[in-house]
């Protein structure tokens, strides 16, 4: 069968079902060589001998096959418990088989392979349990086959207690099956079903539900009467159901506070900040705040803070279950975001370069060009997601609560995704030189100090962010929470920084000149008192000086007559004495001529 086609197809299973497996390839590929067909039929069979698989760890590794679209394998067999996390992949076999070949199958068991009248599977092997009893000691004891659970730990107990009697120690009441794998689980499942009223019950019983918890009594009694198996040893039935529940739950946050109210709040804070960044771009068309945003164009301050905000969305993109959208719109929003935040900042620090240079001048008429090269890069980067997508991968954990994460398995999608913070570190790289360059400019002295904390504080967010990405926490609130941080502390440092701070600092800068402004009012309503109280003084004082002047001038008229008539008196006097004196000169003066002779 040289042109022959291959068929492959994979497996899982256990040892002891190795045949039913097998004997479907011989009896295919029998009956394909005797009609002249020319297909091939070849089967991979995994089981725990041959390979480190659970079912478990099979089933997410098919679903993450099935994600990448992957053709090594055309046919899958799996657990019909897995149903829904394949239903999407799989055609609906309605649609190519024939219906009198479909009604073959048994209804309820063909159910099993379905969900909303789409039929993804067929029916292969069908796996039985049965509660079979010793004859022998039902006999001896003349017991009837116990039909209920209340039967079967009366009638245990009646013959352990008689065989006891008889030294016969060996016996074992009740054996469920209940052990760690995955049988396990199995069997506490049957002992749920065995509490429904009808066949119908039995795809709609939770595990949490009333249903199961008179189930989970039952075990209890069971274990404590006559077996000595028990999944979680002595503990509370609350806990053993959550212990239970949690072997195969996916947990996550939502806005649901079912199980945790942290998804709700996280909501809130995320609408009230959005809210905030959006009113505050009115501050750009308000001629008070003109000054403040002379660095980059009003449209590119826009795009800034739009930026801001789809980092901010990423957080609603790890709510819910975690789909290959979901992972997809996660690097959509961290990527396209980080560059509508920074480039805005880069371009105005190109624009600003202190020499003269024609790449300056042309990216500053072809502004939106930068953006555009940047934006096409993450562009380039996420269509390759979209061809080597993420797959939502379960982190299980043994007494801990499971959840999903966006792994990415292709080597090829590994390769773009380190190339994610090549480009980011890049472009802060570049910020960084540019800053060191301009840092002495007077005119953006502001705006290079608030870069430098900005581009610094993005290597840290960045590295914390792909350190992170390779830990496991074992609880999925804390994954969330550590991840909803770090996508909202990128955003709003981001936001505050290069936005709201000048805001912050013209607010400062006003609140000091009203209290310089203030200060001075003070000093100068003191002054103004002070002017006041002296001129009030300087009157009183010039009244008195009047009339101290006038009675002054008073005493002065009349000093200035006794004067005069002093100064008359003093001039005949003077006369006298003149007289006199010229009288007694001539006198001498013949009395010495006189004496001469």
């Amino acid at each position: 069968m040289i042109n022959a086609i291959d068929i492959k197809a994979i497996a899982f299973t256990y040892p002891n079902k190795l045949e039913t497996y097998s004997s479907i390839v011989q009896e295919f590929n029998k009956y394909s060589k005797e009609n002249d067909l020319d297909i091939n039929f070849d089967m991979t069979l995994l089981t725990q001998e041959n390979s480190t698989y659970s079912i478990v760890d099979f089933s997410t590794s098919i679903e993450g096959m099935l994600t990448k679209k992957s053709t090594k394998y055309d046919i899958f067999f799996y657990n019909s418990a897995y149903i829904n996390k394949y239903i999407n992949h799989f055609i609906n076999l309605k649609d190519y088989i024939p219906e009198e070949h479909l009604n073959m199958y048994d209804s309820g068991i063909l159910n099993l392979c379905s969900i909303d009248d789409k039929i993804a599977a067929l029916p292969i092997s069908i796996d039985i349990s049965a509660l079979y009893s010793n004859q022998d000691l039902l006999s001896t004891h003349k017991i009837d086959v116990p039909e209920t659970w209340e039967e079967l730990i009366n009638t245990a107990k009646y013959i352990l207690e008689e065989e006891k009697k008889k030294n016969n120690t060996d016996l074992v009441g009740y054996n469920g099956l209940v052990n760690d794998e995955d049988d396990g689980s199995l069997s506490i499942y049957e002992y749920i079903h065995s509490y429904r009223d009808s066949n119908s019950d039995m795809l709609t019983s939770e595990i949490d539900s009333k249903l199961a918890s008179e189930a989970f009594k039952m075990m209890k009694r069971i274990k404590d009467e006559i077996s000595s198996e028990y999944l979680y040893g002595t503990e509370e039935l609350a806990n053993t159901i959550e212990k239970i529940v949690d072997i195969k739950k996916i947990y996550f946050v939502s806005t649901n506070t079912e199980d945790t109210s942290i998804g709700l709040i996280l909501i809130i804070i995320f609408i009230i900040v959005s809210i905030i960044m959006f009113l505050s771009l009115i501050l750009l068309f308000m001629e008070k705040y003109e000054p403040l945003f002379r660095f980059l164009p009003k449209d590119f301050w826009i795009i800034s803070v739009l930026g801001s905000f789809i980092v901010l969305c990423a957080n609603f993109t790890i709510y819910g279950k975690v789909t290959i959208l979901k992972c997809l719109l996660t690097m959509i929003c961290l990527t396209v975001g980080f560059g509508l935040n920074i480039v805005p900042c880069l371009y105005g620090l190109i624009i600003n370069f202190p020499l003269k240079n024609r790449f300056s001048e042309w990216i500053k008429i072809h502004r939106y060009f930068l953006l555009f090269v940047f934006v096409l890069i993450f562009a380039l980067i996420n269509s390759a997601f979209i061809l080597k997508p993420f797959t939502p991968m379960i982190t299980l954990f043994d007494g801990g609560k499971n959840y999903e994460r966006c792994v990415m398995m292709d080597s090829f999608g590994l390769f773009v995704l380190i190339s994610i913070p090549f480009v980011d570190f890049t472009i802060l790289t570049s910020i960084l030189i540019l800053v060191f360059i301009e840092w002495g400019i007077k005119e953006i002295r502001f705006e290079t100090r608030c870069l430098l904390a900005v581009a610094s504080l993005n290597i840290v967010y960045l590295a914390i962010f792909n350190i992170l990405s390779y830990f496991s926490f074992r609880s999925y609130i804390v994954w969330h929470i550590i991840s909803t941080c770090n996508y909202t502390l990128l955003s709003i440092s981001n936001y505050l920084i290069i936005y709201c701070y000048r805001i912050f600092s013209l607010l400062m800068k006003n609140e000091e000149e009203d209290m310089y402004g203030s200060i001075m009012k003070e000093f100068q309503d003191n002054n103004e008192r002070f002017n006041m109280s002296t001129t009030i003084k300087s009157a009183v004082v010039s009244e008195s000086f009047e009339e101290n002047k006038i009675k002054s001038d008073t005493n002065y008229n009349e000093s200035t007559k006794m004067f005069t008539e002093n100064d008359t008196f003093s001039r005949k006097n003077e006369r006298i004495s003149i007289h006199s004196t010229s009288s007694a000169k001539i006198m001498l003066l013949l009395l010495y001529n006189k004496s001469c002779i």
